[in-house]
Formats: C-alpha cells, sequence, structure tokens
C-alpha cells in the first residue's frame, strides 16, 4: 500500500498516487495568496505535462477553483502544453460550465498559430457548437494558413457558421483577399453575398471597387448586399465610389449615391452635382435627394433608397 503524506487529513480531496497528489496540490495552488507558493505550483503542472490536463478540466466542472483563478490564470497555465492542451480542450467548447468554455477558448487562442493545424482538421466536426467556437478563435489567432478552410466555411448551410467564418476572415485581414475574390463569379447568391462583405472589409479601395459592378446584379440580395457592404465601412469610402460616379450604369449609379448620400461629407455635394441633369429621370431623383441630406443637419440619419426604387436598365 502507497504511503500517503502525513499531512492528509489537510487536504479537501483524495488521490491514488503520489503523481496525482502533486497535480491536484498544484492545481490549488495556483490561487495561493503566496506569490512563491502560486509560481511552484505552475513550475510543478509544467513539469508533470499534458497528464494534468484531465485534473484541470475537473476542478474546472466541479467549481474547485476561485473564478478570478479560473479565467485570468487557467488559459495562460493550459497554453504551456501547447498542441497537447489544443486536442483536450476543443471538446471543452461545448460544455454547460461557463468558465470551461472560457477556458478552453482562451487557452486555444494563448497557444496561438501552434494550434492551427488541429483546428483546421477539427472543424470538420458535426458538433455546431465546437465548430462555431473554432472559427471564432481561428479569426482571434489570425493565421493565414487557416483562410482556406474558412472560406469553405462560407458555403456552410448553417448561417451562424457562414457568419462566423466571415467575421474570422475579416480578422485575419488582407492576406485573405486573392481567396475570397473569386467568390464575386459565383452562381451562389450566399457566396457572392459574403464575398461583398468581405472584400471591402480587408481591403478598402479594393474592395469598394471589386463590389461596385454587383449592383447591376438582378438579385435584390445582392444590391442590397453592396449597399450594406458599404455603409458599413468606416471611414466611409468616398474616393472609391466618386471613381465611378461617370458609370453609365444607371443601377451602379442609383447605388453609388446612396452609399455617398450616407456618407456626411459635404465635398460629395460638388462632385455629384452634375448629375442632377442627367438624362436618367431616378439618377436626377436620387442625386438631388442626396445633395438634400448631404446639405441637411449631420446629426440625422438618412434612410438609403433601396431595390424598390431599381429602374430596368
Amino acid at each position: 500500500m502507497e504511503k500517503k503524506p502525513i499531512f492528509i487529513h489537510l487536504e479537501s480531496f483524495t488521490w491514488k498516487s503520489e503523481e496525482e497528489y502533486i497535480i491536484k496540490k498544484s492545481i490549488r495552488n495556483l490561487h495561493s495568496p503566496f506569490m512563491d507558493l502560486a509560481d511552484d505550483a505552475r513550475r510543478r503542472l509544467k513539469r508533470v505535462g499534458k497528464k494534468c490536463i484531465p485534473y484541470i478540466i475537473e476542478a474546472i466542472e466541479q467549481n474547485d477553483l476561485d473564478s478570478d483563478i479560473v479565467r485570468y490564470e487557467l488559459p495562460e497555465v493550459l497554453a504551456l502544453f501547447k498542441k497537447d492542451a489544443v486536442s483536450f480542450l476543443i471538446p471543452c467548447l461545448d460544455n454547460p460550465n461557463e468558465d470551461l468554455v472560457y477556458v478552453a477558448k482562451s487557452a486555444i487562442e494563448e497557444v496561438g498559430k501552434n494550434a492551427v493545424p488541429i483546428l483546421c482538421k477539427e472543424i470538420e466536426t458535426d458538433n455546431l457548437v465546437i465548430k462555431q467556437k473554432i472559427i471564432e478563435i481561428l479569426g482571434s489567432i489570425g493565421d493565414k494558413k487557416a483562410i482556406p478552410v474558412l472560406v469553405k466555411c462560407l458555403s456552410d448551410p448553417d448561417e451562424s457558421i457562414r457568419d462566423e467564418a466571415e467575421w474570422s476572415l475579416t480578422e485575419i485581414g488582407s492576406s485573405c483577399y486573392d481567396q475570397v475574390l473569386p467568390l464575386l463569379s459565383s452562381d451562389s447568391v450566399q457566396l457572392l453575398c459574403s464575398a461583398i462583405y468581405i472584400l471591402p472589409q480587408v481591403d478598402q479601395a479594393k474592395g469598394v471597387s471589386a463590389v461596385i459592378p454587383l449592383f447591376n446584379h438582378p438579385d435584390d440580395d445582392v444590391y442590397n448586399s453592396v449597399i450594406d457592404s458599404l455603409m458599413g465601412l468606416n471611414p466611409a469610402p468616398v474616393d472609391e465610389l466618386l471613381s465611378h460616379i461617370h458609370s453609365e450604369s444607371t443601377q451602379e449609379l442609383i447605388g453609388i449615391l446612396n452609399v455617398l448620400a450616407n456618407s456626411r461629407n459635404i465635398l460629395v455635394i460638388e462632385k455629384i452635382s452634375h448629375l442632377k441633369e442627367h438624362p436618367d429621370d431616378d439618377v436626377k431623383e436620387i442625386a438631388e435627394w442626396a445633395i438634400d441630406l448631404l446639405t441637411r443637419s449631420q446629426n440625422e440619419k438618412p434612410i438609403p433608397i433601396y431595390p424598390d426604387n431599381r429602374v430596368e436598365d
């Protein structure tokens, strides 16, 4: 029979081996008021290695640790085990214990780029909660190696997965531009709308010019997506829009004027005033509307003209 430490009566937990005792004791010492003791606990856990991860997870699930320790200390501790921790923690992303979910997500993010290959493999899971969390983590890490799997997620049948993939790609930034751009040629309205949102976000100059021609798309959802995407940019893409103000397409002009009207940039008035004399009545009307809005109080919130005002070219 293994000899247990003489101070067993002081402990609130049981153990089956000396190593298990050291692990459990070290986990509890993480929230010691004595810094030396807490630092020693981290060193001990690191020496033990990945075998301590299930014990840490158990301690969180059983609420054995102070909430501050759980949220501010444990992610850093778990991240010490790098890739070994990631595989243990991914299943914890779907757990009724919010602290455990938070720790798992934060620790994987702390591991960073070393976690990306595992995450890209596990993203194929059928568990939508875990899949959504993985996508969010990949966006937070921001490694361009995740771009192909995130672009693939834009075709997912679940809207929440598609939305999360859009967000993650915008977090990665301009590195994803060239892989998202081909989606503008897709026959899928869903993919078109995703690309319309992402491209101006990650590269405003190129992205705005790339999506403006889609004002001519026959589908109203696509037209609305271009409006929403361009209006969502801050600062407003005034220069990029004005470079298309002499377009021969009525639909492009109407869309551009809608966005410019919301820019609150009074310098735009002079640039679009010639459109009050445009041969198309719809363009003239919307140009007058845009100029009127731009000259009013900047505190008013303009209301865009949407596809019910579109015209047939």
